[in-house]
């Protein structure tokens, strides 16, 4: 049985720029699908996983609350949906996450310095993938408009709640939230109905989903669909302080 919390957090990274520019998108979609002749293990999975930019954020996740393995499926369904787990980042979270970072090979000391720099900056940060996303814009609005085609690809980039209104072959015609520019410079948001890519879903009749990169990911509660609009919105106000 594969672990449900490296599936999941593989369910979201796949189609994410890292994972197309290390050519590694094939093999992790491979391992979600489930595809028989072509998928990797999921320890493979997880290999793949530890390379990209969410993996430091499970890290933190884990340490707020005690969990031994930053895979667990409480910590990933944090990190990219949100739940009870979703502390916001203390010192402590970040200088554990350094030390257990700086034993790996695989960062040198001018990557650790520039990493530890940046987790500096989100103490008191909440860690969610939203978070991750608009803290970039975070007192840009001060320095004059945010070009509309900075704000689309963010847009593209937020893990969005949505109610499923249509659908046609493999697409879903999902109503969510979009992100725009707002009116005193800052962001903002408009509900529209997009037609989203549905081939990772096995639900053929959900009515809330979630959606990520232009796809959805999975069905998720209304209950669940509220808490990831709430953490939406709270994202986009921390983005225009």
């Amino acid at each position: 049985m594969l672990d449900n919390g490296i599936r999941l957090a593989a369910l979201y990274s796949v189609g994410c720029p890292e994972l197309v520019q290390m050519n590694l998108d094939s093999a992790l979609w491979s391992f979600v699908v489930g595809e028989p002749t072509a998928s990797i293990s999921a320890e493979s999975a997880r290999g793949i996983l530890e390379k990209l930019d969410p993996f430091v954020f499970y890290q933190l996740i884990a340490f707020a609350v005690n969990e031994k393995d930053c895979f667990s499926e409480s910590v990933v369904r944090a990190h990219w949906l949100g739940n009870g787990a979703l502390n916001p980042v203390q010192d402590s979270d970040v200088k554990q996450v350094l030390t257990d970072l700086s034993s790996r090979d695989s960062l040198d000391v001018h990557k650790l310095a520039a990493l530890a720099l940046k987790l500096r900056g989100l103490i008191g940060f909440v860690p969610h993938h939203n978070f991750c996303v608009l803290q970039l814009f975070a007192g840009l609005k001060k320095r004059g408009k945010i070009p509309e085609r900075i704000i689309t690809e963010a847009d593209r980039c937020l893990v969005k709640p949505g109610k499923v209104v249509s659908k046609s072959g493999g697409l879903f015609g999902v109503k969510n939230l979009v992100l725009v520019p707002g009116s005193d410079g800052g962001l903002d948001v408009n509900v529209r109905v997009a037609m989203v890519d549905s081939r990772l879903i096995s639900d053929a009749a959900p009515v809330f989903v979630s959606t990520h990169l232009g796809r959805v990911r999975e069905a998720i509660s209304e209950e669940d669909s509220q808490k990831l609009e709430n953490l939406l919105l709270e994202a986009v106000d921390f983005s225009n302080k």
